[in-house]
């Protein structure tokens, strides 16, 4: 929207097997910011969310998780590197806030303009579903080593929202 500011800004660790350990997530659409902290606890399979003002944190709430849970920007990591090993990543679970169901499906190779270049790449219909919402997102991931996520369409209400990554 022309004039109306939206700015994301998430940040998360992980181990090296994909299982995330902390979250950290900064939101501002126009004048209203967010600030969260997700923290994840493997060994008593919980996650913690909690708002941050500043130093101190509030509003915590729990929420129960496998053993190696993963929050979305993990989850993004996870499947490019099931992808770059020719595996299919299995339906599971990405937190953001709440917990949300992500499949992935498979719809085909190809080709992605960006800029003056044509990338070939694959197509998948990501399904998220959540507690109070269900819709779906196209992800393109390059065929190269790395399967580099070079664009994805968000289809609205008004018109198809189309993010590109470009080299």
């Amino acid at each position: 929207m022309p004039g109306f500011a939206i700015r994301d800004q998430y940040h998360s660790t992980a181990n090296l097997d994909f299982c995330s350990l902390q979250l950290d997530k900064k939101t501002s659409r126009g004048s209203r910011k967010h600030e969260e902290r997700v923290s994840f606890d493997p060994g008593n399979n919980v996650a913690r969310r909690e708002v941050v003002r500043g130093e101190r944190t509030g509003g915590r709430s729990d929420l129960s998780v496998s053993t190696c849970a993963r929050d979305a920007m993990t989850l993004l990591q996870f499947v490019r590197k099931e992808l770059a090993q020719g595996r299919q990543p299995p339906q599971q679970p990405a937190i953001l806030g709440a917990a949300y169901q992500v499949r992935l499906e498979y719809l085909g190779s190809a080709p992605v303009h960006l800029g003056s270049q044509q990338i070939e790449s694959d197509r998948f219909r990501t399904s998220i579903k959540g507690p109070a919402s269900d819709f779906s997102v196209e992800l393109y991931f390059a065929h190269d080593a790395v399967r580099t996520p070079v664009m994805m369409k968000i289809p609205l209400s008004l018109a198809t929202f189309t993010v590109e990554l470009i080299p």
